[in-house]
């Protein structure tokens, strides 16, 4: 991890390919720069991220949790929609579901979260958003 960290700050390609247990490290690493508003440095790690062996779908929903996290609802939402427009499942309709419960948009939610409900029935965070549009209540993201 920190060899591909002092490659990519220096500017110099990725020596290697980051291997998946190394993701977690980066990932503190990504949100504390994000926490810090260190953004150029965010981008600068992010590639390290993309050479990494964690498979692109799982790319994508970390990098949702992230954006969501920290508030950046246009980044999460586009991290959500590269993957529904790949193959959807219920994990990336429900990211889209939060962003939307973020975004003051309760229709958008509930079509998001019914979406997600229609793939995976047991889907009890999916229900609850939907419930809680469904009955007028505010709805809030985890």
């Amino acid at each position: 991890m920190f060899g591909t960290w002092l490659a990519v700050a220096s500017g110099l390609p990725s020596p290697r390919s980051l291997p998946v247990a190394a993701v977690p490290l980066l990932t503190a690493i990504l949100e504390t720069l994000l926490r810090a508003q260190g953004f150029k440095q965010f981008e600068v790690m992010l590639p390290a991220l993309a050479n990494s062996d964690l498979p692109t779908r799982e790319r994508r929903e970390l990098l949702g949790e992230i954006y969501l996290r920290h508030g950046f609802l246009a980044s999460a939402a586009k991290e959500w929609m590269a993957v529904c427009a790949d193959r959807p499942d219920a994990a990336a309709l429900l990211g889209l579901a939060r962003v939307a419960v973020a975004n003051d948009q309760p229709q958008d939610a509930a079509v998001f979260a019914s979406g997600a409900l229609e793939l995976e029935s047991e889907n009890v965070a999916a229900a609850e958003i939907l419930a809680r549009v469904e009955n007028g209540r505010s709805v809030t993201v985890d």
